[in-house]
């Protein structure tokens, strides 16, 4: 992808940023990026955001409490079978052990995009 395509999808994600509101909010991390890549105001905006950038999702944590689990294994199973992520991408959940430290882990890379 050339400077445009990117830069085109930084303000792309720089406007969903920039709608962030509310208390549903979700921080998503993927194998194919090592930084956190965003902040989402709701499920909705997450999912479309996988898509456009067929993410294999290994973090999806609760952005707000701070203290928040990932979100329950019923969201997990939807990200894979309502056909919002391709199937050969998969989901996976920390163990519960690792849940708080998920969160703690994004709270803390809080502002690196």
């Amino acid at each position: 992808m050339g400077w445009a395509g990117h830069d085109r999808r930084q303000q792309a994600l720089d406007a969903i940023l920039a709608r962030v509101a509310g208390s549903e909010r979700y921080r998503l991390r993927a194998t194919d990026h090592p930084e956190i890549i965003g902040v989402f105001d709701g499920v909705d905006d997450l999912l479309n955001e996988a898509e456009s950038r067929w993410l294999v999702l290994t973090e999806l944590a609760q952005e707000e409490p701070a203290t928040a689990p990932v979100p329950p294994p019923a969201l997990m199973r939807i990200l894979v079978t309502a056909g919002r992520i391709p199937p050969q991408h998969r989901v996976e959940a920390p163990l519960p052990a690792q849940r708080a430290a998920v969160a703690a882990t994004a709270k803390d890379l809080d502002g690196i995009h």
